[in-house]
């Protein structure tokens, strides 16, 4: 299998719904980003940040065809893959800033005290990172092929490079925050996707794409930051693709057999036997995070679902007909970047 055809085969997965395909979403569809409206129009919903009340509640911030999306206590981030932009907006209210521009294939994004990290997801892509306060844009790692997921720490940014065909050649891989050589985590991986750091290890989604998707031969992965090999967590899982991690545990998104319906798992960052936390019809299970009560899920088009960590409450915060390819949160709201509502968007946490 060619990268090529890895691209469209998980594409298809994850755009799935029910068993079925999405309808594709031209990009020449998507507005040019800007913000809906001022705060004043936000106010009878207490959300306090830019952006005009949609119906349930949820806060249009800005108009586009996002592609991914961070937040810290001050601004959310996001990319437009049409526009080829990363751009912030103060959660506070007031204009948005474009970071940078002329940015080709831009994706998923990472942002930490200092700065903001995306991929170019293209053959000769690149690691980009730009200072919060301004400035120009500049590569941390040249030359990467079609680099995924990103992720950062207090010293080093992590990324993704899924691989190609079936020789399971897939990295993982890591850089400094202000610069140098890059460096492998983990090598020989079987299409990693999604990573994520903490304070002890590196964790990862193999899908197990090269011998195809829908198959049980993914797993969820971690390497020690200290060095050593890689540690399967958990094993036969079906392409799995999210991941999310908090103190004690990881959560990650999996298929049901026959890719009949999706899954929400987690298990002990100790190690330990994975269970399942939430179920659903919908067959895209992209993308999720977590906070220190919940999971929130985008299993699309069902909308925004977010699952208690004891997996015996689920709330469905936003409906479906979503598109939803990024999720982020704070301690009052939860964002997304939406490919079929062409916006950034907003609601309360419940």
């Amino acid at each position: 299998m060619t990268r090529g055809a890895f691209a469209v085969v998980l594409t298809s997965v994850v755009a799935g719904c029910n068993g079925g395909m999405l309808d594709p979403i031209p990009r020449d569809a998507a507005t040019d980003a800007g913000v809906a409206r001022d705060a004043r129009d936000a106010a009878t919903d207490g959300f306090d940040g830019p952006g005009a009340i949609d119906s349930g509640g949820a806060a249009t911030l800005a108009r586009g065809f996002p592609s991914g999306i961070a937040v810290d206590s001050t601004h959310v981030y996001w990319t437009d893959v049409s526009a080829g932009t990363v751009t912030k907006l103060p959660l506070r209210g007031g204009p948005p800033t474009m970071m940078a521009s002329n940015q080709t294939e831009v994706w998923s994004i990472a942002v930490s005290a200092t700065n903001a990290y995306w991929v170019l997801r293209i053959s000769q892509g690149a690691v980009m990172t730009v200072p919060l306060a301004g400035g120009t844009p500049v590569p941390i790692a040249a030359g990467q092929m079609f680099p995924e997921g990103i992720a950062v720490d207090g010293t080093h940014v992590y990324w993704t490079i899924p691989g190609q065909g079936t020789l399971k050649n897939g990295t993982v891989m890591k850089a400094p925050l202000g610069g140098g050589a890059a460096v492998t985590v983990a090598s020989g991986q079987d299409y990693p996707y999604r990573v994520k750091v903490d304070a002890n290890a590196v964790y990862w989604s193999n899908t197990g794409a090269s011998s195809g998707v829908g198959l049980a031969n993914g797993s969820i992965m971690m390497v020690p930051l200290a060095g050593g090999d890689p540690v399967a967590l958990a094993s036969d899982q079906i392409t799995p693709l999210e991941i999310a991690i908090d103190s004690d545990s990881i959560y990650w998104t999996t298929f049901g057999p026959s890719m009949s319906g999706g899954f929400l798992m987690t298990m002990p960052l100790a190690g330990g036997t994975p269970r399942t936390l939430a179920s659903v019809v919908e067959t895209n299970l992209q993308p999720m995070v977590v906070d220190a009560t919940g999971v929130y899920w985008a299993p699309n088009p069902g909308g925004i679902v977010r699952v208690s960590k004891s997996g015996d409450e689920l709330t469905r915060l936003w409906p479906g007909g979503t598109h939803v390819v990024g999720l982020a949160v704070d301690g009052t709201r939860v964002y997304w970047a939406d490919q079929r509502l062409n916006a950034v968007m907003a609601i309360p946490k419940p």
